[in-house]
């Protein structure tokens, strides 16, 4: 299913992959609602902060077996009274790096959710 992210100007493809993220040398899980290949959007409760840098880790069934890896930072936190209770809790990530590898794994995951 595809969202169109007009406030970031890409397409997003909804998901629900299990992510491993570190921040600030702590480890924590969400799941990755939906995925561009600028960014992503984490379900979290937790604690986050605009501007939090950010590691993430994990698998697309598109991959085989592939671990992603990603490094960004945070651009949106979704929690508290003024949160967009169309989307769960969580934060938005954009990404600042990873390797050719993951940025080609990702861009088949998505072009393998676009229409024809």
């Amino acid at each position: 299913m595809l969202d169109f992210a007009e406030s970031r100007g890409e397409i997003r493809i909804l998901c629900q992959i299990n992510v491993l993220f570190r921040v600030n040398f702590e480890n924590f899980y969400g799941t990755c609602r939906n995925l561009g290949p600028q960014g992503m959007f984490i379900g979290f409760e937790g604690e986050m902060n605009e501007g939090d840098r950010v590691e993430i880790s994990f698998l697309l069934a598109a991959s085989g077996s592939s671990l992603i890896e990603a490094w960004g930072r945070v651009v949106w936190v979704n929690t508290g009274p003024d949160r967009n209770m169309q989307m769960p809790e969580g934060f938005g990530v954009q990404f600042l790096g990873m390797t050719d590898e993951s940025r080609r794994m990702i861009d088949r995951f998505i072009s393998q959710g676009l229409p024809g």
